[in-house]
């Protein structure tokens, strides 16, 4: 029987559009994995008494404590958004957007107010308010940090943004600036390059940690890793009444 690589030889590149194709690319997890993911909460839920909704490949739960239905959500905000974005680049700039609001910290497993769709509200009345004119979809997501006084909720948003002019995003930046806290970069605009990857990363479904390091060359930095399944279960279980799509949002997405 003939081997399918030679000894020696690179692996054979994955098919596009597959799994592993969105795994080598853009770094999603594969449908397997999320499964797994999905199952040692399901166990890890059960020893601590709480009942997790079964999520089955015959009737998904779609909520947003699922890894599986989460990354459904992230692929179909790609594929739904990416052209219409896309087709906007002709005429207009866009950009890479974060913005890491104050009023999103929170305990962690805690929401940062009564419900994301406050959250959202926020965001996106402050950025009407100071870019018009502006354009873009946007993803709610959180991040378990690392501070002096231990660790907290960041919760924090990504999307892609168009329609804003220089003065607009000086605005933007000094309306989401943090009071007392002058060394937090509450807002990152860039000139976006990969419209799919941008889209991809603002929709991400893989939650994750950031403690804060030192870098190879002495500088202050910060180091991601996955949360364990003991702290995205303390998630989970107050996020667990809302849809997976329910952290995605528009701004001023209707036919231009």
């Amino acid at each position: 029987m003939k081997s399918k690589q030679p000894p020696g030889g690179n692996p054979p590149e994955p098919r596009k559009w597959s799994d592993a194709w969105w795994r080598k690319e853009y770094n999603l997890p594969t449908n397997r994995e999320c499964r797994r993911r999905a199952k040692a909460l399901e166990r890890k839920a059960s020893r601590q008494g709480l009942k997790l909704k079964r999520c089955t490949k015959e009737r998904r739960c779609g909520l947003l404590s699922c890894p599986i239905c989460r990354r459904k959500a992230q692929m179909a905000f790609i594929k739904t958004y990416r052209p219409e974005m896309k087709r906007r680049a002709r005429k207009h700039e866009l950009f890479f957007l974060t913005i890491i609001p104050q009023y999103g910290v929170a305990q962690w497993g805690r929401l940062p107010g009564p419900d994301l769709k406050t959250f959202i509200d926020q965001v996106r009345a402050t950025l009407r308010r100071n870019a018009p004119k502006a354009f873009g979809v946007f993803c709610v997501d959180v991040s378990l940090e690392l501070g002096p006084d231990g660790y907290f909720a960041q919760w924090h948003v990504h999307g892609v943004i168009g329609g804003v002019t220089e003065k607009e995003k000086v605005k933007i930046a000094k309306a989401f600036k943090w009071k007392g806290e002058p060394n937090v970069h509450s807002v990152m605009m860039s000139t976006v390059e990969d419209l799919r990857r941008c889209i991809a990363y603002s929709a991400k479904c893989n939650l994750l940690s950031r403690e804060p390091c030192i870098d190879n060359k002495g500088r202050a930095n910060t180091r991601e890793n996955g949360l364990t399944i003991k702290q995205e279960l303390a998630l989970v279980r107050n996020v667990s009444r809302f849809k997976a799509t329910s952290r995605m949002f528009t701004l001023s997405m209707r036919s231009r």
